[in-house]
């Protein structure tokens, strides 16, 4: 007996001690021009939200269809917010005007829409435990 639960408390305990990963699937509905590549960004905190180079995980997906879906693979289960941005020319990065207004197309996640300036993390936040797929709509 005493072996049993010895054992069940080993397995209860490894089971606990391991991280819930998931995946999520950003889907983008409305792509005008097929070409390029989308690049999306998981943040994970709103320390760095929006910092080219610190987010938490990021994926690029070459864009073959008016519709896209990008997986994020393999992340911990938590609180993240998603930013992405169409990159039509492949240059890697969102290219602006001479006011700082971006000249490709740029989405986040909850589909919020910036009005004088960048969207904060906390209006992006998402539940990746609750939400598997989300669905973000290009603002060109």
């Amino acid at each position: 007996m005493v072996k049993y639960l010895t054992i069940l408390c080993v397995l209860v305990t490894t089971q606990f001690s391991q991280a819930q990963t998931t995946d999520l699937a950003i889907v983008i509905p409305n792509i005008y021009k097929v070409t390029g590549q989308i690049e999306v960004s998981l943040y994970d905190g709103p320390d760095h939200f929006l910092s080219k180079g610190h987010q938490f995980k990021s994926v690029i997906c070459k864009v073959d269809q008016s519709s896209e879906k990008c997986i994020v693979e393999d992340i911990p289960v938590g609180e993240y917010a998603v930013a992405l941005y169409f990159d039509e020319n492949y240059d890697g990065e969102l290219n602006l005007n001479f006011w700082g207004i971006p000249r490709e197309a740029y989405g986040f996640s909850k589909n919020v829409k910036p009005i004088v300036k960048a969207p904060s993390y906390d209006e992006c936040k998402i539940d990746v435990k609750n939400q598997k797929e989300i669905v973000i709509e290009l603002i060109y």
